[in-house]
């Protein structure tokens, strides 16, 4: 070969230089796991949140729920539970949340938000590192940076920039959800240097930075043989004080409730009001009591008025329970819910509603009443000619009731009448047509305590005038003609009977108003003849009589006269 062709061209070395490139490039973007789909074409990998972590929840009160990249439903977050890239987090009207990103940020979460995780991520020639990317969908949020700094958007904001109020690295953070590499396994079982129980030789101990200190001589333990290792000595330099600091204060479980824990008395509400049925011939009221509690858990209720109503332990079935309780007498209760064994929940919290059972109830029937011993409303005559009027006020029997109550008002509900009465009925106003509009109520005392009533009845009369019946309307009659049975000439008029009328009285004018060359009889009969009716136009009507109590108007005839 010649010597020349063992040098290589210009453009064979480029082509080893940038397929050498190229080979590193590679092995970067590999190393580091850089989605390139995502950064040069758009795409998300599509894989698992899971694998992504990016914080924990730290405290919360009340409700959290999260929803993960590849879930479509909000599942329940409970404390130190991991969050990862693109989940989201809800908070509930009454509860609050903390979430502690990796690099030591907060997010503090009010009622009633929402929050995505979105972190974008940026390579140098150091590595990859995550920016975290704050999408606010709802609520309130305040975000506090710590080594990086928090990019917060909110739709229709332009987005802010919260800055990194240190630059000191936090401790690494222990992570929930580590999945160990064979490399990581490897590195953690290196063998260290253990004491045993038996006599030990000199293990000199030689910091990096102090000088070599004397060897340790033999020494034999006085305690007992122990099976286990009893300490492991490993060089190390001296530990950051931020690193002997707990990230959470130990709490006594039993002090405060888990954040997951929700109790809540749905019904009866504190202060509510309470009434027997309408209608209702038992006298006792049976109360359906009702809970939500999460999770599913036994409680123990307890009922209480005079005395100790109920005592019961009941356990929800998907977060709802409830139990009956029948309340026999009027006045004040109490619920309570404790846990199963009548002890009161971590922090003294009570879950304790009062209520009230109203005395008074609706349960008297009201039947129609009757005028003149017939169920009328009227004085209209129906075929049976009635003249003593009297109002008798009825109602149907309440049970073991011997006594009733009655009161009886006016349209202004001023108090006319109130009367203690044996039996179901009150008769008033005999003889005497009353024309008022009457309210009355009727009530009645139970043994028990209650007190059952009836609900407002209006009494009205309705005394009307007659209805005229000859001459029609519009009718043209002669002044000297004789009814078939009329005795004498002139004009006859009939009109019909109205019950409790003692007379009528009859009016005949010769305008529509009544107003001009009118004239006025008194019959006790419903007709009239009316002689020496000068010819013309004239208007006639009649008036019910009774007690001095006379009808409303009626309606006006006209009629034409000849001679």
């Amino acid at each position: 070969m010649s010597q020349s062709r063992q040098k290589l061209k210009s453009w064979e070395v480029l082509l080893v230089v940038l397929s050498l490139l190229l080979l590193s490039g590679s092995a970067f973007v590999y190393l580091n796991h850089i989605p390139l789909r995502k950064y040069l074409f758009g795409i998300n990998d599509g894989s698992s949140a899971s694998g992504q972590q990016v914080g924990e929840l730290s405290t919360s009160q009340g409700t959290v729920r999260r929803q993960t990249k590849t879930n479509a439903q909000f599942d329940l977050l409970n404390q130190k539970m991991e969050l990862f890239l693109d989940d989201t987090v809800m908070t509930g009207p009454d509860s609050t949340a903390r979430i502690l990103l990796d690099d030591g940020g907060t997010l503090e979460l009010s009622p009633n938000s929402m929050v995505r995780l979105n972190f974008d991520s940026k390579f140098s020639l150091t590595g990859v590192s995550r920016v975290p990317v704050i999408e606010i969908l709802s609520g309130t949020v305040q975000a506090q940076a710590a080594s990086q700094d928090i990019v917060v958007q909110k739709k229709n904001e332009p987005s802010r920039i919260v800055k990194a109020t240190t630059t000191v690295a936090p401790p690494p953070r222990p992570k929930l959800a580590v999945r160990p590499t064979p490399q990581a396994t490897v590195a953690q079982q290196a063998p260290r240097p253990v004491i045993t129980p038996r006599a030990l030789p000199a293990l000199p101990v030689v910091p990096p930075s102090v000088p070599a200190v004397p060897a340790v001589p033999a020494v034999t333990p006085s305690v007992p043989a122990v099976s286990a290792p009893l300490a492991v000595l490993t060089p190390s330099p001296s530990p950051s004080p931020l690193a002997q600091i707990s990230a959470t204060p130990s709490v006594t479980p039993s002090a405060v409730p888990d954040a997951s824990f929700e109790l809540v008395q749905l019904q009866p509400r504190n202060g509510a009001k309470l009434t027997l049925p309408t209608g209702t011939r038992i006298l006792e009221l049976k109360q359906e009591l009702k809970w939500k509690v999460v999770p599913d858990q036994p409680v123990q209720v307890i009922v209480t008025g005079k005395s100790q109503i109920l005592k019961e332990t009941v356990t929800a079935v998907e977060g709802l329970a409830g139990v009956s309780a029948t309340l026999k007498a009027p006045g004040s209760y109490q619920w309570e819910l404790l846990k199963p064994d009548g002890s009161a929940w971590p922090g003294d919290r009570k879950y304790q509603n009062s209520f009230t059972v109203s005395p008074d109830f609706q349960g008297i029937e009201i039947l129609p009443p009757l005028v003149g011993g017939e169920a009328v409303i009227s004085n209209q005559f129906e075929g049976r000619h009635l003249n003593d009027f009297d109002v008798m006020l009825r109602w149907k029997p309440y049970k073991n009731v011997k006594s009733y109550s009655i009161r009886i008002s006016n349209s202004a509900r001023k108090l006319l009448i109130e009367k203690n009465v044996d039996g179901e009925q009150y008769s008033f106003n005999k003889k005497k047509v009353y024309l008022e509009e009457l309210y009355y109520v009727v009530t009645a005392k139970l043994k028990e305590g209650f007190v059952v009533h009836s609900k407002e009845e209006k009494f009205f009369f309705n005394f009307k005038s007659p209805r005229p019946t000859y001459p029609f309307s519009q009718a043209t009659v002669s002044a000297s003609a004789k009814a078939k049975g009329q005795q004498q000439a002139g004009v006859l008029f009939t009109w019909q009977k109205t019950n409790f009328t003692e007379s009528y009285e009859f009016e005949i004018a010769s305008d529509a108003d009544f107003t001009s060359d009118i004239i006025r009889k008194v019959t006790p009969a419903n007709f009239i003849v009316m002689k020496d009716l000068k010819p013309g136009r004239y208007f006639w009507r009649v008036f019910s009589v009774s007690n001095g109590l006379k009808s409303p108007a009626g309606t006006g005839f006209q009629i034409t006269v000849t001679p």
